[in-house]
């Protein structure tokens, strides 16, 4: 395969989006299953001690609900926050892709990653993410791959982060 080489800045909007994937499709998904099972335990509970009325489940509705767009207005307010107070995330990057791995260059560092069998590899509509760990990814803007260079990244990685071939 041919090296893929690329050169990006992310933006506030690749920052955001890669948390708003991590929230509602990898660990944070988790965590809105726990509170709506929490109030649907709460609903049973009432139900049993037969106090569950149309007020109770509206009411427990609103809750999930309120709960649920406070996370996200804190999701996109922390987001705001701390790509603003990260320095690293503004600087432009150079990056290589290849069948051994990827590096990444930044103005005040240098990142090398071998592929290993525990990256996994999600595509958003703006970003290709490899999860490194369960809970950080390294960010490719989609902007700032060719054509040709988009289906070659997206054959890599399906080969080797899921063991298809493309």
């Amino acid at each position: 395969m041919t090296a893929i080489d690329l050169q990006f800045k992310y933006t506030e909007a690749d920052y955001n989006e890669f948390l708003w994937h991590y929230v509602t499709k990898e660990r944070g998904r988790r965590m809105l299953l726990w509170v709506l099972l929490a109030v649907v335990g709460l609903g049973y509970t009432y139900w049993v001690q037969g106090k569950l009325n149309a007020t109770m489940i509206l009411s427990m509705a609103l809750v999930f609900l309120l709960f649920a767009g406070l996370w996200r207005w804190f999701l996109l307010y922390n987001g705001r926050r701390s790509f603003a107070a990260n320095p690293q995330m503004h600087e432009q990057r150079v990056c290589r892709v290849d069948d051994s791995g990827f590096e990444m260059q930044g103005e005040t560092f240098t990142a090398e990653y071998q592929w290993a069998d525990n990256f996994r590899f999600r595509e958003t509509n703006g970003l290709f993410l490899i999860y490194t760990t369960p809970m950080s990814a390294v960010i490719f803007p989609k902007r700032a791959f060719s054509n040709d260079q988009l289906d070659t990244f997206r054959a890599l990685a399906a080969q080797i982060l899921t063991g298809k071939s493309a």
